[in-house]
């Protein structure tokens, strides 16, 4: 976990090449090198931000299901509207360190972008749900398949990351 943590929390800092074979081998490739760190720094981070967005929505999904007798597609779109909240906050502060822009501009576009997330994860649920798969599992499918467009989408267009 304390790896974990440190990977999360530590800065991106530019390659630079240090052995003549390095610089050979990587002239001008030092800012590609770093924005790939880069990349792969936030996706970690949103993926850690997604995991307690998906945490919530699973315990406010079986709640929904569970206590109060919700259908399965309804549960999750009520799911969705609790941990989208949470997920917004984290990404604007952590993952992408967003904030200057303003807030409920940059709200509205993450709520596009997790609406279309959500019809990804409807039509996915629906389907797994048709095919018998069990409704928690279903879900947590669902929310895997809808990840990669939600990222992208935050990232170059929410939070407008550029390169």
């Amino acid at each position: 976990m304390a790896f974990t943590a440190g990977v999360l929390a530590r800065e991106v800092r530019p390659f630079k090449p240090q052995t003549p074979v390095q610089q050979a081998l990587l002239p001008g490739r030092a800012d590609f090198y770093a924005h790939s760190a880069s990349i792969q720094l936030q996706a970690l981070r949103f993926c850690a931000v997604g995991l307690t967005g998906s945490l919530i929505n699973l315990v406010a999904y079986s709640f929904q299901l569970d206590v109060m007798g919700t259908p399965p597609c309804l549960a999750a779109i009520g799911a969705f509207s609790i941990a989208v909240v949470n997920n917004h906050l984290l990404n604007r502060v952590w993952t992408f360190q967003e904030r200057t822009a303003g807030y409920v501009g940059q709200g509205a576009r993450f709520l596009a972008v997790s609406l279309l997330a959500l019809a990804i994860n409807l039509v996915v649920l629906a389907l797994l749900l048709g095919y018998g798969v069990g409704p928690i599992e279903a879900q947590c499918l669902a929310i895997v398949s809808a990840t990669p467009v939600a990222f992208l989408g935050n990232r170059h267009w929410t939070f407008q990351v550029r390169p």
